[in-house]
């Protein structure tokens, strides 16, 4: 269930906090895109400006979806060069920290995107989606306590945060802590009454939590019942006691003959 759940949500939460556009003209070539980019900022922009070089990073990578595999290479590049030179002129700077982040996840580099996201949250932890982006980048690393923080603080800051709610809830399913994960659930369904993967995670949990209650006893009950080795034990010796003495018996009627 965690493997379906957090592929799906992921995927749709990764893409929309990037907020890509089409480009476009595709048929330009990636140097004549990125000089359009630079023709087309503000005249008071200058190269000491860090907001420059985010803005040129943030403008170009919301304009790669259609471009070719090999052109967003490049473009990739140009925007992680770009990022980084924010970063380096003012860092402090906490979107630079966290668009860097979602380009780094995007490529596969998640130990560099969980870097950068942990930054961003560090500089400015009223943000939501750095929360929640850093949860999600924590549970594609297998750092559950980090991801279940992450969601929980994404969800103090917005409690209708449907994605962050649904991800913590998994996390507490998967650790088979049943009740907490459906109050979470329930949480999502109040949100959105029509969400297919809550309903069905509550009927999972009640299925599997009725079960568990069906076959687990408590410590009282157990002592309670009778330890059915023991009976066996004393009936055998009392069987064995019985055939000593039938046997006794015929003896002495053998002997009295």
């Amino acid at each position: 269930m965690k493997r379906i759940l957090v592929l799906l949500i992921i995927v749709v939460t990764m893409v929309g906090c990037t907020q890509k556009q089409q480009v476009n003209e595709n048929d330009k070539s990636y140097k004549t895109l990125i000089n359009d980019l630079k023709v087309n900022l503000p005249r008071s922009f200058r190269p000491e400006n860090p907001y420059t070089y985010f803005t040129l990073a943030n403008t170009t990578h919301k304009s790669i979806e259609k471009v070719d595999r090999k052109k967003k290479q490049a473009i990739i590049k140009y925007v992680i060069e770009n990022y980084e030179k924010t970063i380096q002129l003012d860092p402090k700077f906490a979107p630079a920290y966290y668009g860097l982040g979602l380009v780094l996840y995007n490529n596969k580099d998640l130990k560099g995107a969980y870097k950068n996201f942990e930054k961003a949250v560090e500089i400015n932890p009223h943000i939501e989606s750095y929360h929640l982006s850093l949860g999600i980048t924590c549970d594609k690393l297998k750092k559950n306590e980090c991801a279940a923080q992450q969601y929980g603080n994404a969800i103090a800051l917005n409690p209708e945060n449907i994605e962050a709610i649904i991800l913590l809830a998994n996390i507490y399913f998967e650790s088979k802590q049943y009740e907490n994960a459906k109050e979470l659930f329930e949480m999502a369904l109040k949100v959105n009454p029509e969400n297919i993967i809550a309903k069905e995670a509550i009927q999972e949990i009640e299925t599997r939590y009725a079960s568990k209650l069906l076959n687990t006893k408590t410590e009282e009950e157990i002592n309670a019942e009778p330890d059915m080795k023991k009976i066996d034990e004393e009936k055998a010796n009392r069987l064995d006691e019985e055939v000593k003495e039938e046997l006794i018996k015929e003896k002495e009627k053998l002997d009295a003959q």
